[in-house]
């Protein structure tokens, strides 16, 4: 689109095709918005202003990507979140990172976590290929940017 703009805007603007080429354009193109023989100089202007601004705001997504959403971002939330809960209500809260791995056996935390994960869409959960694979993402959620999110409302005690 530009290129025609710029094309009909050439050096050739004084000559007969030119100004033939406009005219027809014109008359063929009818828009309520787009009338009369300034509809292209109109058009081209709002095209200009659009491109103008797609520019902008890509330069500003481009600029403001690493502060956007992260992929895992609102798993470790929710890790924050299971785990400020099972405390609140003095559940165990553990996720063992011992020396070996190969023998580790999982916290009853990673066990919850495990099967309410189970419950979610299979796009939503994260690091089910393996216990310590859980183990060692709780471990990275909760040490993560993300501080655990706060709740408004008070929780009761859990009693056994």
């Amino acid at each position: 689109m530009a290129e025609l703009f710029s094309q009909l805007e050439g050096p050739g603007r004084g000559d007969d095709t030119f100004s033939e080429a406009r005219f027809r354009i014109t008359e063929k193109f009818q828009h309520s918005r787009f009338k009369g023989s300034l509809a292209l100089d109109e058009l081209r202007e709002l095209l200009t202003e659009l491109s103008i601004a797609c520019h902008r705001a890509l330069g500003e997504i481009k600029e403001t990507k690493d502060s956007g959403f992260h992929k895992g971002e609102a798993w470790d939330q929710w890790v924050q979140a299971l785990t400020e809960i099972a405390a609140k209500c003095n559940l165990p809260t553990g996720a063992s990172k011992g020396t070996d791995k190969s023998t580790r056996d999982s916290s009853p935390f990673v066990n919850v976590v495990q099967e309410l994960q189970e419950c979610a869409p299979a796009e939503c959960r994260r690091h089910t290929h393996s216990l310590i694979a859980l183990t060692d993402a709780i471990v990275r959620a909760r040490r993560g940017p993300n501080r655990p999110v706060q709740f408004s409302e008070k929780r009761p005690a859990f009693s056994a």
